[in-house]
């Protein structure tokens, strides 16, 4: 047993003088739980957008039954309803749409419903819900389909049959989460690669000596700063090219709608260079190189929670979207999605000139405080 003890005692020692082992069991699951405790603690009380297209009319008024429809969803408070004027084209508003959603009551609804007092054996009466059907996790499906099974029973007296509401897909030219999802993951990769990279190179040859042996070489800590940079860069670009094209690939599960874009390019190009510059900032007050990886995670990951890699920063709490603008990930996340999601290439290429500055800061100030002499 004395045996056993004293082994526990050396892995306990071991483990709490790896800075990294501490950062993963412990700092980490706090740190997620805090980021998307934030995050989703308010989600129960948002609304879902549905915009709502209503063709049944009577002499420009809508129909008693399809306004009672419209009463019945808008009662439930699980919607932000939008509604859509019958001349509108339904497929331009959703494009605007985060989550396309969208319930198409059409013309002669009321007069279905009313016949089938007469006539049972007519078709069911139909509703359309068109709506990004990847996101497989959407709660209206079922909210609708309740309130529609009430309504036909609570509000279409005499009527046994229910209205049946058909699914269509919002259109290739809506947004899905897949979409918003690829930049994000683009952005992470460029981040984490370049950061973390930069902070375990630099601290690696401090540690072994090479940076002192650089003193006596031609080799300037420019020199040094940007060729760090310029590896960290093709190696992001190398996983954001096998990200994208494994989006692209014809038999890919994704089949994502992004375009690589130039401001997209541009922007890739600054990103890899400002967080390798991070690195280098970082990795100057970086001792050893156990605490190398961790002192990169606690950067790393608050920033690719918080910058709205997966999830919207309209989601967040107030005080997160105003952690968040001050990140550079969240200039470069939203920069890619305008080029390449949103077809906004003003919004990309101001995204850019932000994300080139922080790129100038963080390899300036690496350079003046990237030593050669400290171990």
């Amino acid at each position: 047993m004395r045996n056993i003890v004293n082994i526990v005692k050396v892995f306990v020692k071991h483990w709490y003088r790896r800075k990294s082992t501490i950062f993963w069991t412990i700092l980490f699951p706090i740190m997620l739980m805090t980021i998307f405790g934030s995050i989703f603690s308010n989600m129960g009380e948002s609304k879902l957008t549905l915009y709502i297209q209503n063709q049944d009319r009577d002499n420009g008024e809508y129909t008693g039954l399809s306004q009672a429809l419209m009463d019945a969803l808008n009662s439930t408070d699980a919607f932000d309803i939008h509604e859509v004027d019958a001349s509108q084209n339904l497929d331009e508003v959703l494009k605007e749409a985060s989550n396309p959603r969208a319930l198409i009551i059409p013309q002669g609804f009321s007069q279905e419903i009313q016949d089938a007092l007469y006539n049972k054996d007519s078709p069911a009466t139909q509703v359309i819900l068109r709506r990004d059907v990847s996101q497989i996790s959407d709660p209206a499906p079922g909210i609708i389909n309740t309130v529609i099974r009430q309504f036909s029973t609570h509000l279409i007296v005499g009527d046994t049959r229910e209205v049946v509401t058909i699914e269509e897909e919002a259109g290739e030219s809506g947004f899905r989460y897949i979409d918003f999802f690829l930049p994000g993951v683009i952005g992470m990769t460029v981040m984490t690669t370049g950061l973390m990279g930069a902070v375990s190179i630099n601290t690696e040859y401090r540690i072994n000596g090479v940076l002192r042996k650089l003193a006596t070489t031609p080799i300037s800590k420019l020199d040094w700063v940007l060729a760090v940079v310029l590896y960290e860069m093709l190696i992001a670009f190398l996983a954001a090219g096998i990200i994208i094209g494994l989006g692209y690939l014809p038999i890919s599960i994704f089949n994502v709608q992004v375009s690589l874009t130039l401001p997209a390019v541009l922007l890739l190009f600054a990103g890899a260079f400002a967080f390798p510059g991070m690195g280098m900032i970082l990795a100057r007050f970086v001792r050893d190189p156990t605490a190398a990886d961790a002192s990169a995670n606690a950067i790393a990951f608050p920033m690719m929670f918080l910058s709205g890699t997966f999830f919207p920063i309209e989601m967040y709490p107030d005080f997160l979207k105003s952690v968040a603008q001050i990140l550079p990930l969240t200039y470069f996340n939203n920069g890619l999605r305008a080029a390449m999601v949103d077809n906004q290439p003003d919004i990309a290429i101001t995204n850019t000139i932000i994300v080139v500055i922080l790129a100038v800061i963080f390899i300036v100030i690496g350079t003046l405080v990237t030593s050669w002499r400290e171990k």
